[in-house]
């Protein structure tokens, strides 16, 4: 009978995947066209190896890395609005107390 994976094994065997890609990448002297064609290839392999030793239920190994990967990129955007409204609150506060420093230093200062 086959043993059942459990996350916190298959969530390290990605962690040690992605560990050892990482340090083959930064240590190959290869251009970077040739290590995106490399890591790529490594990809589609890992998930395709993934796909064959890991589907459960018939589920789809690559569409669930897809569908995590556009959550993703959804919550990424988010946090980028988020980040940008801060980003404009603060510059307009910044504004207000400019003009109110102006106001205190100079009072003959007239807003426009």
């Amino acid at each position: 009978m086959a043993e059942r994976y459990t996350s916190g094994r298959f969530t390290a065997f990605v962690a040690g995947a992605i560990a050892g890609a990482a340090f083959t990448f930064l240590t190959t002297p290869k251009t970077g066209r040739e290590n995106r064609r490399i890591l790529g290839n490594l990809g589609e392999k890992f998930l395709d190896e993934l796909q064959d030793r890991y589907d459960e239920n018939g589920d789809d190994i690559k569409k669930k890395g897809r569908d995590l990967m556009d959550r993703g990129q959804e919550y990424l955007n988010e946090k980028k609005k988020d980040l940008n409204e801060a980003i404009a609150a603060g510059s307009a506060a910044m504004e207000r107390e400019k003009k109110e420093l102006k106001k205190t230093i100079d009072p003959e200062f007239v807003e426009d």
